[in-house]
């Protein structure tokens, strides 16, 4: 095996936050549960060698991002909040391919649903 055949997927799954996002003025004021997963692939060669965190992706990292994007900000759309988030992770990171979930908790429609979902993909 190669370094190149070295790579990892690291997967930082059901990420919960508080936030008020959305187009009606209620989700604005009153604010809704978020729930977030995020799985990218690294390149994990100089990590492997030499055991150090300084060579990878600190995924607290990515974490602390997440969490100030979708907490300081106010999206009408989970379209823009996933992208956002995706952009905002590739360019930062030394990440080779991204997919986010973006959920909303009981969004507020007319009938019954756990969560409205949005998956985004992107590729370095």
């Amino acid at each position: 095996m190669t370094d190149r055949d070295k790579t990892a997927t690291v997967r930082l799954n059901r990420m919960s936050f508080f936030a008020y996002h959305g187009v009606s003025e209620a989700e604005k004021e009153i604010g809704g549960r978020y729930e977030v997963d995020c799985e990218y692939d690294i390149d994990t060669a100089k990590a492997a060698r030499t055991d150090s965190l300084e060579d990878t992706t600190d995924y607290t990292e990515i974490y602390a991002m997440i969490e100030n994007i979708i907490t300081n900000n106010k999206f009408n759309l989970m379209e823009a909040l996933a992208n956002k988030l995706a952009d905002s992770l590739i360019k930062s990171f030394n990440i080779e391919r991204l997919k986010l979930k973006v959920r909303k908790m009981k969004p507020p429609i007319k009938g019954n649903t756990e969560y409205f979902e949005v998956e985004i993909e992107r590729v370095k």
